[in-house]
């Protein structure tokens, strides 16, 4: 049973890119600024900060399933990572 995927943009080769957000049904792609994530998933509920050049959306998705999204957008290369997990978490 997968729980969570977490997905390095910036390490993989995009036509492995292409099948794995395709699979999941997700409308990413490397590069996408912070607008453009934001036009496709709405305001975040979070902002997280770790580091001065990149900043983190956090998205609840509300949908059969519900789930988390976060997206890690780097303020030059654009999205450079994501992580799913359902909501709420399962035991």
């Amino acid at each position: 049973m997968t729980r969570s995927v977490a997905i390095d943009l910036v390490a993989l080769p995009e036509s492995t890119l292409q099948s794995m957000t395709g699979a999941l049904r997700l409308p990413l792609r490397a590069g996408l600024d912070q607008r453009e994530v934001t036009a496709v998933f709405g305001e975040p509920t979070e902002t997280q900060r770790f580091a001065p050049n990149r900043v983190t959306l956090v998205f609840d998705i509300h949908a059969v399933d519900p789930y988390e999204l976060s997206c890690t957008v780097h303020q030059e290369r654009g999205l450079v990572y994501f992580t799913i997990h359902p909501t709420p978490l399962p035991d």
